[in-house]
């Protein structure tokens, strides 16, 4: 039934206490939000909802707890079913699309009103409440997120140990060669990278012959792509100086602290920190792992740069006539690259052992925002 033709008469606008629904002298379940939820989709009536009591509540009556947010009409019933009806302000007539789930302890109660009805209704003292749900589920989440990934703690600290020396070598590396290729000749390479869909290209000059509307023939000379390189490890070059051993050290302060039991007593000690201590050891937990991932990151780039048969590659590109930039590196028979730029040079040794050790894999988290989502 279209929202634009219901009857004179429609149940869903008129009062409807619901008395034998006000039984929740408790917080109610999750599973009782996940029902709601899943109504609404199915039928884009959170007001028809079996708990939902269609009724105002009692003069004077302070804030509701806010108990579930992002209760909404689907878009695709929304010509159907039109806006529902708000207890708070608006009984007998259409409201919201959007909507929050309140929990009134005193009634016993629970209501379905639309998301800016309570502020209208309470004013900041709502505004309060509303917070207060935010935070907890804010809680709940990094709670959620401790539970399941304080184990891998452990492992991360042992990664770090593992890729430390390695991370250090490569960054002595990168740096040695960012001193030999100066940072305007990474630029233009990059540029040639990206003009090029990732590959590096060498280009003729050839002289085409143009004709106009009027007849009148002219010549230009125009690039022709006449080789293309393909290049591993370009994320070394747009990584520059960034650091793989001071993201780790970054990782290292961020684990620092996280020292609770390996046990399953671990989750008493995170319930016994508030809501700020619970954030801070997410938030450092989080900061750690991605500072293990981009150290990682760094690690595999220099790797697949610095290898044999890339450099290889690179080499005959830099030293080309054609090149928009123009580096010597030479290979000996021994597998050794020397690459120089007017004063600076460096040896590179693609057989180090360094180059070709595997990095070890950053544990795995599991990334939730919330381990109920309300």
């Amino acid at each position: 039934m279209s929202a634009k033709s219901r009857p004179l008469f429609d149940p869903r606008f008129s009062e409807r206490d619901n008395p034998e629904a006000k039984i929740w002298d408790v917080k109610p379940p999750q599973s009782l939000i996940d029902d709601l939820r899943a109504f609404t989709v199915k039928t884009g009536t959170p007001d028809l909802w079996r708990f939902h009591c269609h009724s105002k509540p009692p003069e004077n009556s302070p804030p509701p707890r806010v108990i579930a947010t992002n209760i909404d009409i689907p878009e695709s019933l929304r010509a159907s079913v039109g806006k529902a009806p708000c207890p708070l302000c608006s009984l007998r007539g259409p409201r919201y699309f959007y909507a929050m789930l309140g929990w009134w302890p005193d009634e016993k109660a629970l209501r379905v009103i639309g998301h800016e009805c309570g502020h209208k209704f309470w004013g900041v003292g709502f505004d309060v409440e509303t917070r207060r749900f935010e935070l907890e589920k804010d809680d709940d989440a990094n709670l959620g997120f401790l539970i399941d990934n304080f184990r891998q703690v452990a492992p991360m600290r042992k990664t770090i140990e593992q890729i430390q020396p390695t991370a250090r070598f490569l960054d002595r590396l990168r740096r040695r060669f960012f001193s030999v290729v100066s940072k305007k000749n990474i630029q233009t390479i990059n540029r040639s990278l990206d003009s090029n869909f990732g590959r590096l290209g060498l280009y003729d000059e050839i002289t085409t012959t143009f004709t106009d509307s009027r007849g009148n023939e002219s010549r230009k000379q125009i690039p022709s792509l006449v080789e293309d390189i393909h290049l591993n490890g370009r994320q070394m070059l747009a990584i520059g100086n960034d650091s793989a051993d001071i993201h780790l050290y970054r990782a290292e302060q961020n684990l620092k602290g996280l020292d609770l039991p390996s046990d399953d007593s671990f989750i008493d000690e995170l319930g016994r920190l508030d809501m700020d201590g619970r954030k801070h050891a997410a938030d450092n937990l989080k900061e750690a792992w991605k500072a293990i991932k981009e150290a990682v990151e760094v690690c595999t780039a220099t790797q697949e740069f610095f290898a044999s048969e890339n450099l290889r590659a690179f080499a005959r590109w830099a030293s080309d006539h054609r090149a928009p930039v123009q580096l010597r590196i030479r290979e000996d028979r021994l597998g050794r690259f020397d690459a120089a730029h007017r004063t600076h040079s460096m040896q590179i040794i693609p057989g180090s052992p360094e180059l070709k050790i595997a990095l070890p894999r950053v544990p795995i988290l599991v990334w939730k925002e919330s381990r109920r989502v309300t």
